[in-house]
C-alpha cells in the first residue's frame, strides 16, 4: 500500500485522495480520524466529500485482504479555512514495503519505492543492528548480526520540508545449523570419526573419507570369507 504523503484542503471544497493498494485479492479499507465531511470507500479505498471546519488531523487507513492481512499508513490531513491560500507543494508518496524476513548473517538489500517532484532524503528508525538506508537512495542494506523483531519507520522528506513516514516489522531469524544430525530413510545423519555420515537413496550408509574406506575393506573381507566357506563346504561333499 502506498502513502499518499500529507494532505491539504479547503472548508467547503470538495477532495478526494485515493489510497493505491496493490494485492491480488480483494481487499477492506477503512480510516480512523478523517476530518469531519471526508469518509473512504471500503472497496475502493478512495478517501472523499466535504471539510466541513478547519484543523489538522492524523489519519491512520489500514487494507486489509481476505486472508486477514493488514497493512497500515498514516498521514496528516490540514482543512484550511475558506479563502485562505492552499500549500501546493505535496509530501512524498512512499510505497510500504510490508512486512520483511531476514537470516543473520545473510545480506540484505530492500529498496523503498518513494515518488516525489523534487529531491528527498530518508531516513530509517529502529533498524536491526548490521542494517542501514541510504538517505539519497532509500536503499536498506547490510548483513543482519542476530536474531529478533524490529518495528521499523522510514521517512521521506522532500526539499520544502513535508515529510511521509511508513511503518513495517522486520524479524531476523538465526543461520540455520548444519551437521546436526537429521533422520532420513529411517536412518540417522550425522558424523563417525569425524567424517560426515549420509544416508544414501536406498537407506543404507554412505560415508566419506577414511570411514569409507574402512567399510569398504571390511565388506571385501566379509565377501571372500564367504566364498572360502562355501567352496570348503563343497569339497568336502563332493569327497563324501
Amino acid at each position: 500500500m502506498e502513502n499518499p504523503g500529507d494532505q491539504d484542503g479547503t472548508v467547503d471544497v470538495p477532495m478526494e485522495i485515493p489510497i493505491k493498494v496493490d494485492d491480488e485479492t480483494k481487499v477492506i479499507c477503512k480510516a480512523e480520524n478523517l476530518p469531519e465531511g471526508l469518509t473512504i470507500d471500503p472497496a475502493t479505498c478512495v478517501i472523499s466529500g466535504t471539510p466541513k471546519k478547519p484543523g489538522k488531523k492524523t489519519v491512520t487507513v489500514t487494507v486489509t485482504d481476505e486472508g486477514g492481512n493488514s497493512t497500515k499508513v498514516d498521514f496528516d490531513i490540514t482543512i484550511k479555512p475558506k479563502g485562505e491560500p492552499t500549500d501546493t507543494n505535496k509530501a512524498p508518496k512512499v510505497v510500504n514495503p510490508g512486512d520483511q524476513n531476514g537470516v543473520v548473517d545473510t545480506p540484505v538489500k530492500l529498496p523503498i519505492e518513494v515518488s516525489d517532484e523534487g529531491k528527498v532524503t530518508c531516513k530509517a528508525e529502529n533498524l536491526p543492528e548490521g542494517l542501514t538506508i541510504d538517505p539519497a537512495t532509500c536503499v536498506i542494506s547490510g548483513t543482519p548480526k542476530k536474531p529478533g523483531s524490529n518495528d521499523v519507520t522510514v521517512t521521506a522528506t522532500d526539499e520544502g520540508g513535508k515529510s511521509t513516514s511508513v511503518k513495517f516489522t522486520f524479524t531476523v531469524v538465526p543461520k540455520k545449523k548444519v551437521n546436526e544430525g537429521s533422520m532420513q530413510n529411517g536412518v540417522s545423519e550425522g558424523t563417525l570419526d569425524g567424517k560426515q555420515i549420509v544416508p544414501s537413496a536406498s537407506g543404507n550408509l554412505a560415508k566419506t573419507g577414511a570411514s569409507a574406506a574402512a567399510l569398504a575393506g571390511f565388506g571385501m573381507m566379509a565377501l571372500s570369507l564367504g566364498l572360502i566357506t562355501a567352496l570348503a563346504a563343497r569339497r568336502r561333499k563332493e569327497q563324501d
